[in-house]
């Protein structure tokens, strides 16, 4: 046989003396020493007569007794029975994966013997079953047994040469054949595949080498027909360019042929309509010349009434205009009278209102007055004093510019800063 590291089967095993309270952690836990074997169902320590509290956890199914007397199956929840309520069996409703090996007894359609590998995928629906009438080793053989007849029943159908193929299948028949057998006792099969095949050495070996040759071969194969179709591309694009040149070469000979019709069309009718338009002239000049003659003293006539009408019309607008202009004349005097009235009323007004204004302010200005002539009187005896050509006689006591220039002098002697007097 092929070397190869096989999985061991998986083993359904049960476990003794565990609260009811772990059966949980129990079931999805795996001993280190020995991996393949799955705790599904577990003989749980009795419940002391003092609690009256019964908790059965979630994912998994009880077998209740009373007093030595099965009641039945207890759906997860919590319950108060006295302690003469003991749980006998705890059964995991869990999905639980399954493996094992179907050996040399398998053979194929053309007599050859195959190792095929199975993993499974099932759940527990009914926990007495299990528990109390059948027990967990009578059911796993059964298992094991219905698994192995419906892989032989699959592979007697099948070639060794397509052996190699069932790897990975999922077989809708198998399922239901299985589920078929094991559902009355207590099991559903809600997966089931093909996990690997194993051949003799020797016909592995011969389909080994078969299909390398048979891949090169086909890649042979593939390569030739990727020439020949790359050739046929070739050649395709060659004939299409030279259609597409041909077509053009055509398309431009008609256009150009259209453009020439379409020309000589054009020089055609202009021709035509030249001589159309020289015809309608020499009518037109002739038609002209008759009217012409035969509307001359018409014109005349009409020309003299014009004239008439025009004077006539000319005369009267010159009399409306004289009597519009009398109209504006007389109503712009008018307006100037009316204006010249208010701008008189205005200006009494406005007299009457600065004469108050200046009786109002009178006061105000008497004061100003002064102070502006006294200011002149100063300036006047400063400029005086200031003038080295000034001379002052008489006395001094009651001379104003005197005792100015003395003051000035005085503050130039003791050295004060100031305007010079």
């Amino acid at each position: 046989m092929s070397q190869r590291i096989e999985r061991p089967d998986t083993n359904l095993v049960s476990r003794e003396n565990i609260k009811v309270s772990d059966a949980c952690r129990v079931f999805g836990s795996r001993d280190h020493y020995h991996l393949n074997n799955i705790c599904v169902l577990i003989l749980p320590k009795r419940r002391s007569f003092t609690k009256m509290r019964m908790i059965i956890p979630e994912g998994t199914q009880c077998i209740i007794t009373e007093s030595a007397r099965t009641l039945g199956i207890f759906k997860p929840g919590l319950y108060y029975r006295s302690g003469f309520y003991q749980v006998s069996h705890v059964v995991t409703t869990q999905y639980i994966p399954y493996h094992f090996n179907v050996k040399e007894d398998v053979q194929t359609k053309d007599n050859i013997r195959i190792n095929i590998y199975v993993d499974l995928l099932f759940h527990i629906t009914n926990a007495a079953l299990i528990g109390a009438k059948m027990g967990l080793d009578n059911i796993e053989n059964l298992m094991r047994t219905t698994q192995a007849e419906a892989v032989r029943s699959l592979v007697r159908q099948t070639y060794v040469s397509h052996a190699y193929d069932l790897r990975g299948q999922d077989s809708e028949s198998m399922l239901e054949s299985l589920n078929d057998k094991l559902n009355p006792f207590g099991f559903s099969i809600d997966q089931v595949s093909i996990a690997s095949v194993s051949l003799p050495d020797d016909v592995a070996s011969s389909l080994q080498e078969a299909t390398i040759i048979q891949a090169k071969k086909i890649k042979q194969l593939k390569v030739q027909e990727l020439t020949i179709r790359s050739q046929k591309a070739i050649q395709y694009i060659e004939r299409i360019k030279l259609d597409k040149n041909n077509e053009l070469r055509k398309f431009k000979e008609q256009m150009q042929k259209e453009c020439d019709k379409i020309v000589n069309d054009l020089k055609e009718i202009q021709a035509k309509k030249e001589k159309e338009l020289q015809k309608l002239q020499d009518q037109f000049n002739d038609k002209k010349e008759q009217l012409l003659s035969s509307n001359a003293f018409d014109v005349g006539k009409i020309e003299a009434q014009r004239d008439l009408e025009v004077n006539e019309i000319r005369s009267n607008a010159q009399i409306e205009a004289q009597k519009i202009l009398a109209e504006g004349s007389l109503y712009v005097a008018k307006v100037k009278a009316d204006v010249g009235f208010k701008v008189a009323q205005n200006t009494t007004k406005i007299t009457q209102m600065r004469g108050e204004a200046e009786r109002i302010s009178q006061a105000t200005l008497q004061c100003q007055r002064d102070f502006d002539y006294n200011m002149k009187q100063i300036d006047l005896m400063v400029s005086l004093a200031g003038n080295q050509s000034t001379v002052i006689t008489g006395e001094c006591e009651n001379n104003d510019i005197a005792k100015l220039l003395v003051t000035s002098k005085t503050r130039e002697a003791m050295g004060i800063k100031g305007k010079n007097i």
